[in-house]
């Protein structure tokens, strides 16, 4: 007789049956291991999410008072817009917010994330205006 006590497993709060398990060091020896390697494929995915695939893509944009929307072709990392034009324009990332980002005249933005997180953007300018802008989209 072991004189280690008996270990509880559970899952999904559940208790789980142990009974039948005759080498409970190995046992939790494996759980261990199972528990780091889904870890690590997590840490895996996130870092590849990190990595650029060096591409990129131009957009010229006619801008004027109605909400333009722009997709990506896949989630991107960075978005460069230069306002080409001679008002201001108003730029939001994946949904349209109320804390739109303002970018005046002659002037640009970036937004840059560590992940793929860009799916779209939005683009407009103050009523009766009109404004050109080119944007670079990196992924």
């Amino acid at each position: 007789m072991s004189d280690s006590p008996i270990p509880q497993v559970t899952v999904n709060g559940k208790t789980v049956d142990t009974s039948a398990i005759d080498n409970y060091d190995s046992f939790m020896l494996y759980l261990t291991q199972a528990a780091a390697a889904a870890h690590l494929s997590k840490i895996r995915r996130i870092e590849e999410d990190r990595q650029s695939k060096g591409k990129t893509l131009p957009i010229i944009l006619n801008v004027t008072q109605a909400v333009l929307e722009t997709p990506a072709p896949e989630p991107c990392q960075c978005l460069y817009i230069e306002n080409q034009g001679l008002v201001p324009i108003f730029v939001c990332l994946n949904a349209i917010a109320e804390a739109a980002t303002l970018i005046p005249a002659g002037r640009d933005a970036v937004f840059e994330f560590p992940n793929h997180i860009i799916e779209r953007f939005y683009v407009w300018t103050a009523p009766a205006t009109v404004s050109t802008a080119e944007a670079i989209l990196s992924y």
